[in-house]
């Protein structure tokens, strides 16, 4: 049977109307899904102070200033950003459920009496336990109780050693001297420096690559110090503005350990970094970009 032009047109434009209609209605879909829920809406990179709080522990609070993240509680020295910024994921991480506060007995959810608060600014995530089938916590956030993954928990409950900043030497300074246990070398105000006593392998060049190892030593691990047994030496750093530095040395091998009695803190290095730091070899121009490992 033949088919005249005009019910081709309307057969053309059926197609193209049901088109149109599968379109708008795939979008209208896509636009109607559901964003996941977050414990809050608010943005990681405003929150200016953090406090944990362990319900059987210590309390640690951070603080952020102009120069980033820094420890004010039980130490002041300057913060991991790294670790810093996972626990500030926190604030964005994924609610999976959520029930009313006022509706739940807070002891089935073992919130009635938290191990775990953590506060961003005037925001308080109160801890309590798992619920079995997923593996999921259950966070109080004001007057909602939130199930969230377990990651969340961990990056908040975290150990006050790996929130201090691994670098040897805070940001800012000036080495003026280094006291090691094999020579002092001081920089005087001209900028040249100087060792005691004089050494052959201690040029200008030299001690400058030392003082610039120091400046750039970062740990690669930092521990809680426990004083155990004498000290293998000390290291006393002198900086600019007026502030001095004493390091002890724990061990020398098969790793370099240097601790901090006054913050309670212990630096870990590699043999090759000891190397650098303690000049058990003559120091020598690296190629590349000169960075510590």
């Amino acid at each position: 049977m033949k088919i005249s032009s005009r019910a081709w047109v309307n057969l053309v434009l059926f197609i193209l109307l049901a088109g149109l209609a599968l379109f708008t209605f795939y979008e209208a879909g896509r636009e109607s899904t559901e964003q996941p829920l977050t414990l809050t809406v608010i943005d990681p990179g405003k929150i200016s102070q953090i406090r944990i709080n362990h319900r059987d522990g210590e309390t640690i609070s951070l603080v952020k200033d102009v120069h980033g993240w820094r420890l004010n509680q039980p130490i002041s020295v300057p913060a991991n950003s790294r670790n810093v910024q996972r626990l500030l994921e926190l604030a964005r991480a994924t609610s999976y459920a959520q029930l009313d506060v006022r509706g739940v007995d807070l002891k089935k959810f073992k919130l009635d009496s938290p191990d775990l608060y953590v506060e961003f600014d005037d925001i308080e995530f109160a801890f309590g336990g798992i619920e079995p089938l997923e593996g999921r916590r259950y966070v109080r956030v004001g007057q909602v109780v939130h199930l969230i993954d377990d990651g969340g928990y961990r990056d908040a409950n975290i150990a006050l050693a790996a929130l201090v900043n691994p670098a040897l030497l805070p940001a800012g300074f000036k080495q003026m001297e280094i006291k090691l246990p094999d020579a002092t070398i001081s920089r005087a105000e001209d900028g040249r420096w100087t060792a005691v006593p004089p050494s052959a392998s201690l040029s200008a060049d030299a001690m400058q690559r030392l003082a610039d190892e120091w400046q750039r030593a970062e740990a690669r691990s930092v521990e809680t110090y426990v004083p155990d047994g004498k000290a293998l030496g000390e290291v006393v750093v002198r900086l600019q503005p007026e502030a001095e530095l004493r390091f002890e040395i724990v061990a020398r091998e098969p790793e370099l350990i240097l601790a901090r009695r006054d913050i309670g803190m212990q630096y870990h290095f590699t043999a090759e970094q000891s190397k650098r730091l303690l000049l058990q070899e003559p120091l020598k121009s690296r190629q590349g970009n000169g960075q510590s490992p």
